[in-house]
């Protein structure tokens, strides 16, 4: 019984992390327009502009289309703010720009 209790717990724990999710997205995403360059980006996760050009080389953070390597680049804002809301991600991403 108390395993039921336990799960039963983590659902109301993982729907409710969702939710407040999905309430900071949607605020956020009311202020932004769908695409962003990189000082908003980076504002957006908490991060320096230079830290992008780190994640953009390391694979965890990349722009709209295919900029070229002197072309300005921009991130969609749905996925910008979907990665400030993963606290795995910005785990990794703290540890990888140091």
């Amino acid at each position: 019984m108390p395993l039921v209790n336990v799960t039963a717990e983590k659902m109301r724990v993982t729907y409710a992390d969702t939710i407040v999710k999905t309430a900071i997205a949607s605020r956020v995403a009311k202020t932004l327009p769908a695409r962003i360059h990189v000082e908003t980006t980076a504002k957006l996760l908490g991060l320096m502009p230079s830290d992008i050009q780190v994640l953009m080389a390391t694979g965890k953070l990349t722009p709209l289309g295919d900029p070229a390597p002197n072309a300005p680049k921009w991130f969609a804002a749905v996925e910008a703010i979907r990665l400030a809301t993963d606290l795995d991600w910005l785990h990794k991403t703290i540890k990888e720009i140091g």
